[in-house]
């Protein structure tokens, strides 16, 4: 199944939101993954009941940091109104993007897994181009989360055009890390 970003489309989402939500379906997408301004004027509740009478599945949310981190009920009662299946955080500051920091990240997604898992909610992390920068010792972030996060609670969702502009091994990433990788993000660069 083929969905879209709804961040993608922000701007046409700014003038005409309905229109929008209808556009992606008209043009066949299977479903749309939400991100935190698609609740700027709605609930979770008639966003789900908008979607519902379109026809257009939400099954992954994007999120913020600081909801995961510290408002872990928050993002269960967010996920589980719209009826999405994968909660992922898409987005670490530059402040948050040092070796000890990862770690920390890492403790973090465990904990929101932990919480959110029983309610059928599956953790994830969207990555950019800076997870894979070396932090020292031949260590990137994108490694630290890979390996001290727990399968049982946290996926991933690979983006390939920023692993790819990072220059690393996307099928290395796939076969030392079997299952990890839930989803994908696919986009080009013009320029």
């Amino acid at each position: 199944k083929i969905g879209i970003q709804t961040y993608t489309l922000r701007a046409a989402f700014d003038e005409d939101e309905v229109g929008t939500y209808r556009m992606i379906k008209e043009i066949g997408y299977d479903y749309v993954e939400l991100n935190r301004r698609n609740l700027n004027d709605r609930t979770p509740k008639e966003l789900k009941a908008l979607l519902d009478d379109i026809g257009l599945p939400a099954p992954i949310i994007h999120l913020d940091y600081e909801l995961f981190a510290t408002r872990t009920n928050e993002v269960a009662d967010i996920a589980g109104e719209l009826g999405c299946e994968h909660a992922i955080l898409p987005w670490i500051t530059d402040e948050q993007r040092n070796l000890n920091a990862y770690k920390t990240h890492a403790e973090m997604l465990n904990r929101a897994g932990e919480v959110l898992k029983p309610g059928g909610v599956t953790v994830g992390y969207h990555n950019h181009q800076f997870e894979f920068f070396d932090l020292g010792d031949g260590q990137t972030g994108m490694g630290i989360l890979l390996t001290e996060t727990d399968p049982d609670y946290v996926a991933f969702e690979l983006d390939l055009f920023w692993a790819a502009l990072a220059g690393s091994d996307i099928v290395g990433l796939f076969e030392k890390h079997p299952g990890r990788f839930k989803y994908c993000h696919v986009k080009d660069l013009k320029g």
